[in-house]
């Protein structure tokens, strides 16, 4: 479920859709859905979807005149980073891990994972999501996840990447900050393991999804976090999102 703190990175999956007749927030979908067969690349078990895997799924591509404006606005409130010649080395390995930060008795990466992946089974008591279909924003692709296949090829991914976060001004945290931004589900998504990789820890103006028609949205959440946790933005970074905020937000997808 989404904490309070959703209003801040807008809708990162779509709110209202319904996920076994329960009120529960589920992955926004983009692209053609009626594709019948999954590649079987980074670990996604290949097989065929069902009538109600795609009856789960909903487009949304856009956003509303105000969340634009909005985006646009807070852009212009970060701090503009010159350069990072005195920022300390950033060390994945002293990074906090997942925790049960909402106290359900799973880590966050499971709840992310039951979050986003639809017609899921799992195993509570473990705190294991076993199989499932998931749409990956990033890469346009509605996949079949099944964990026994090299883990589920199933990343979950920070929006604003923890490299990024560090170089940025997250260098200065305590390890309590830094623990709250890593389980932050306002700053999660999952993604296939191998786009996640290949994103590591660029920023928007270095790596975009290729989905374009996510584009939008996903520079939003970047700027929208790095407001929330007072993060800075480069130049490039910068001019990229206002550029795709004046382009890419202004198409209607859904035509």
């Amino acid at each position: 479920m989404w904490s309070d703190c959703v209003k801040i990175v807008i809708d990162i999956v779509t709110k209202n859709l319904a996920k076994n007749s329960k009120s529960k927030s589920a992955a926004l979908i983009v692209g053609a859905v009626g594709t019948a067969i999954a590649t079987g690349v980074g670990g996604y078990a290949t097989g065929v979807f069902t009538t109600q895997d795609v009856q789960d799924f909903e487009p949304i591509y856009t956003v509303s005149v105000q969340e634009l404006k909005s985006a646009k606005s807070t852009l212009n409130s970060l701090l503009i980073r010159s350069n990072t010649t005195n920022i300390p080395d950033y060390n994945s390995q002293v990074m906090p891990e997942w925790y049960d930060a909402d106290n359900d008795g799973c880590p966050t990466r499971y709840d992310i994972l039951t979050r986003d992946i639809l017609n899921e089974k799992v195993d509570e008591i473990n705190c294991k999501v076993k199989s499932g279909t998931m749409f990956d924003y990033y890469t346009g692709t509605l996949v079949k996840y099944n964990r026994l296949v090299n883990g589920g090829g199933i990343d979950v991914d920070h929006i604003v990447a923890k490299g990024n976060a560090w170089i940025s001004g997250g260098y200065t945290w305590s390890n309590d900050q830094w623990k709250t931004y890593v389980n932050d589900e306002d700053v999660l998504m999952a993604t296939s393991a191998r786009v996640n990789r290949s994103k590591g820890d660029k920023d928007a103006s270095e790596w975009l999804p290729s989905n374009e028609k996510f584009w939008c949205r996903y520079v939003i959440y970047q700027v929208n976090i790095k407001n929330k946790y007072g993060l800075s933005v480069s130049t490039d970074e910068k001019s990229t999102i206002e550029n795709i905020l004046n382009t890419n937000c202004n198409r209607n997808w859904e035509d």
